[in-house]
């Protein structure tokens, strides 16, 4: 805890002590941190309730390692249904992929469609097939499929979808 605080060489100084975190005057003395805090419970962890608060006994608790990491200044939280919780707490309690969650939350969703069980479940078969169809390339004045465009290359779908993106030769075919 004083290392990662004081210590300008310690690796973890950036995230603490870089950041204006600190240990309270009372803890210079490790008797009044063991007087505050107690001996460290089997499985728990030093936790600052706010992370952008120093090292104090009203800002610290003995918590599970699994809610520490959840009580991080880089956690990715979600605010839905009157709570506000951690993406893995919400992929957990939902039953959903911590990933898609993440993914979602990226592409600025709102948390209601993040959360959602059915929001963009990934077409397979024909309906998957008539999407792809519905993105066309501009070639020389003429619309075709991306595909076409493809195999005229020589290179994949993706890799088609990508050059004609970033040529702006891209368009949506009418549904």
């Amino acid at each position: 805890m004083r290392k990662r605080c004081f210590c300008k060489t310690a690796w973890q100084y950036p995230r603490y002590g870089g950041r204006g975190i600190g240990v309270c005057a009372r803890w210079e003395s490790f008797e009044n941190f063991l007087a505050d805090m107690g001996e460290r419970p089997a499985g728990m962890t030093l936790d600052r309730i706010d992370n952008d608060g120093h090292y104090s006994p009203d800002n610290c608790r003995w918590v599970p390692r699994v809610l520490q990491v959840r009580n991080r200044s880089n956690t990715v939280m979600i605010e839905a249904f009157g709570k506000n919780l951690s993406i893995a707490e919400w992929a957990q309690k939902l039953g959903l992929s911590y990933d898609t969650l993440l993914q979602r939350k990226r592409r600025g969703l709102p948390a209601e469609a993040i959360l959602s069980p059915e929001y963009n479940v990934k077409p397979t078969g024909d309906a998957r097939k008539s999407r792809k169809d519905s993105v066309r390339v501009l070639v020389d004045g003429k619309e075709m499929r991306v595909q076409q465009w493809a195999d005229l290359q020589g290179v994949s779908y993706v890799t088609a979808y990508k050059r004609a993106k970033s040529q702006g030769r891209l368009v949506r075919a009418s549904q």
